[in-house]
């Protein structure tokens, strides 16, 4: 029997938001979108979660009231990625009027993938 040929498809953004709005994918499955490929975000363990927890709390005495300290969080990164990254800092307040995710991170601290 012949092999078939393996095929990726890329995501965009909208494709990926209307996949939730069908109810194919639930928001709060652990999927990110990373250079258009949808990837299962495996579960965290203790030491990964302290770690997380002590990085939040290291960059939000650095950075003060300044720049948002964004946890676990959807980070708008062109039209083929949305990577959640463990931390990202970058410019705002959660009280922005904003319709997506924040683009511009100054710093992202995570685990690869």
């Amino acid at each position: 029997m012949k092999a078939m040929a393996r095929r990726e498809r890329r995501w965009t953004r909208r494709e990926y938001d209307r996949l939730i709005e069908l109810g194919v994918l639930h928001e709060d499955e652990p999927i990110e979108r990373l250079a258009g490929q949808l990837v299962v975000a495996e579960p965290q363990n203790t030491p990964q979660a302290r770690a997380i927890e002590l990085a939040t709390d290291a960059l939000r005495v650095v950075f003060g009231a300044g720049p948002r300290v964004r946890v676990q969080l959807p980070l708008a990164l062109g039209d083929d990625s949305e990577p959640e990254p463990d931390v990202a800092v970058g410019p705002g307040t959660p009280r922005a009027p904003e319709d997506h995710h924040p683009p511009q991170p100054v710093l992202v601290v995570g685990r690869g993938r």
